[in-house]
């Protein structure tokens, strides 16, 4: 659009241009009367070149004219492209802001922590620089505390915590005045479930002080002592309040530091106050961990008798089955777990707790069938936290020499003791399991002795009832069987005889040992015995059949040895010794393609598996040319 100075101009050209037609006219009319060859008059032809003038100027002033249009036209497309991203901008920062309305309204509506204002405080405590805000910050770090030691241990979802300072940095929204902190506070206190807590430091006519804390909607808290013990007394009443607000964690958090009378307390109070059905069952299988394997299966039974469907039943249920030997029903109850749905479990187990919980069910599936690579893939999901880190390393070692590779077993060891200080219970099973793997049965000797040893001198120093019942557990179904296979192979089968009668008759591991030990003595039909007991008691494991097969072969019946192989496979087709155990037998019987196969079967689960590589070798080189 032209500028209004410039109409004026733009009016008189448009006179111009319409009077000069006429002018034209008259000045050629002038030009025919005067009669041809005269030319045209003088003034006819100053008329004329005024007017070729004038068409020259317009002719200019219009080119002048499209240059500025083509200016203006260029101003206005970037201005039109200026105005549009301004307007996609402003859509942008909309959405932007509504966005993060948003996730501020989700965060509000699931926090369900502790919101912990300012303390009142006595003049003489606010003069020496401990003000209310001061008070409350300390409690405030020691809760956060608390959730984070929980938080690492626990299934468990725990709320967070936070003050309410009046001087907390504000973000300013442009134009609205309101921060984002208030923003924050208002949507909590709208759409949260968080609780408020305010507080008091009171100072008594004895000279002490009182700390009281009251969480909205409950009751008064409170400890007492010296003023000079302000921190313990700020710690006694942060795990009060933290007591009140998740009376699950709390009972993790006592556990963590080694006070198991004041978690058992916590966990039974739970147990008795718990309301509704899928809480209920929760608390007593939190209550389980509290016992020992007897105990534990007792309660973690009572839980899934309230709820079939509860995965932190099962897991304890299977942990007191492996504990004692009754990995048939370990393994039931950890396919079981497979079937299991987020959807039905407590508000604070869906998630990450049900996945690490699923997590130790598969480990367990894959230890019971002989799949010790995965095994360990699923304790690293079981355990994700750097928490044991030391006790991850070791079980991994485990099953790394179980699946024959003694050198990854060994740098997991040495890894483990550059990483802390390992319990030397576990240091010790992983380094038996290694020298088994390597066959060095008289370093598996001072390992199971020194096992031993370390177990009976925990099981005379306990006091704690429970704490005797798991370590006897322990002893009979674990270490004593442990030592008596490696008496039993250094020579001393008398030894190992008198060890392993004193073990269960309900445990499966003891029963393969025990037909095991049996065997090395040159008692064939004693062995086969024990291990159609172990079959009979755990059909769907593969341990049995496996030294079962190894006797027969031994005893040279292959058929047989086959047999059992195959049953061993089905119960565990990633466990490469059944498939070791097949190939020798068709081996024995002249079968070398067969034996090829089973031995290569066999490579493939186990690569690092030296014996299995000889085995092939051999059958190469015995191969007709």
């Amino acid at each position: 659009m032209v500028k209004e100075a410039d109409e004026p101009a733009a009016d008189a050209e448009e006179a111009l241009a319409e009077a000069s037609p006429a002018a034209m006219a008259l000045a050629l009319g002038r030009a025919s009367r005067s009669g041809s060859g005269r030319g045209l008059d003088s003034e006819a032809t100053s008329f004329l070149g005024d007017q070729r003038r004038l068409i020259n100027l317009q002719a200019e002033h219009l080119h002048e004219q499209r240059a500025l249009q083509l200016a203006h036209l260029r101003v206005r497309r970037w201005k039109d492209r200026l105005s549009l991203a301004l307007q996609g901008l402003a859509v942008v920062l909309g959405v932007a802001v509504i966005a993060a309305f948003a996730v501020l309204a989700w965060q509000a509506h699931e926090d369900r922590g502790l919101v912990v204002e300012a303390f009142s405080v006595p003049p003489s405590f606010a003069t020496r620089g401990v003000t209310g805000e001061v008070v409350s910050t300390d409690i405030v770090d020691k809760l956060s505390a608390m959730v984070a030691i929980a938080r690492a241990r626990s299934f468990s979802s725990t709320g967070g915590v936070s003050t309410d300072a009046a001087h907390e940095v504000k973000i300013e929204i442009p134009e609205t005045g309101v921060s984002l902190g208030e923003a924050w506070r208002l949507m909590r206190d709208w759409l949260g479930s968080g609780r408020k807590v305010s507080g008091n430091v009171r100072e008594t006519a004895d000279g002490s002080i009182t700390l009281t804390a009251r969480v909205a909607g409950g009751e008064a808290l409170t400890v007492t002592g010296s003023a000079a013990d302000l921190d313990q007394l700020e710690q006694q009443l942060a795990e009060k309040l933290y007591a009140t607000n998740d009376p699950v964690n709390i009972v993790i958090y006592y556990w963590s530091q080694g006070r198991k009378a004041d978690a058992m307390a916590a966990a039974a109070r739970n147990a008795a106050t718990a309301h509704g059905r899928l809480d209920r069952a929760d608390a007593f299988a939190l209550w389980a961990e509290s016992y020992g394997p007897q105990g534990r299966a007792r309660l973690a039974r009572i839980a899934l008798g309230i709820d079939p469907g509860l995965l932190a039943g099962h897991y304890d249920l299977i942990d007191s089955d492996l504990a004692l030997g009754h990995d048939e029903d370990a393994l039931e109850s950890s396919r079981r777990m497979l079937t299991l749905r987020d959807d039905d479990q407590p508000l604070q187990h869906r998630g990450e707790g049900a996945a690490e919980m699923r997590a130790f069910a598969k480990m367990t599936i894959d230890q019971l069938t002989g799949d010790f690579s995965r095994a360990s893939t699923e304790m690293s999901r079981f355990e994700p936290s750097d928490a044991d880190r030391v006790g991850r390393l070791l079980a991994t070692a485990s099953d790394a020499a179980k699946g024959h590779d003694p050198a990854a077993a060994q740098a997991m060891i040495e890894e483990s003791k550059a990483s802390g200080s390992p319990s030397s219970s576990r240091l010790l099973q992983a380094r038996y399991n290694l020298d088994v793997a390597r066959e060095d049965w008289t370093a598996a000797l001072a390992d199971a002795q020194a096992l031993n040893a370390a177990a009976d001198s925990d099981l005379a120093a306990s006091a704690d009832p429970e704490d005797k019942a798991d370590l006897r557990a322990r002893s009979q179904t674990l270490y004593r069987p442990m030592l008596a296979a490696a008496k039993a192979h250094t020579g001393d089968l008398a030894g190992a005889s008198a060890l392993i009668a004193t073990s269960p008759l309900d445990c499966y591991e003891c029963l393969v040992r025990r037909g095991r030990i049996v065997a090395l003595a040159g008692d064939t039909a004693g062995a086969q015995r024990w291990f159609a007991e172990a079959v009979r008691q755990a059909p769907s494991l593969p341990f049995a059949y496996l030294e079962w097969g190894r006797v027969l072969l031994a005893a040279g019946d292959p058929d047989a040895a086959i047999t059992k192989a195959s049953a061993a496979h089905d119960g565990g087709p990633k466990f490469a010794d059944p498939l070791e155990l097949w190939g020798e037998a068709l081996a024995r019987k002249g079968d070398r393609q067969g034996a090829a196969s089973r031995f290569a079967e066999a490579q493939r689960l186990a690569p690092s598996w030296t014996r299995v590589a000889e085995q092939r070798r051999q059958l190469e080189s015995a191969r007709p040319s």
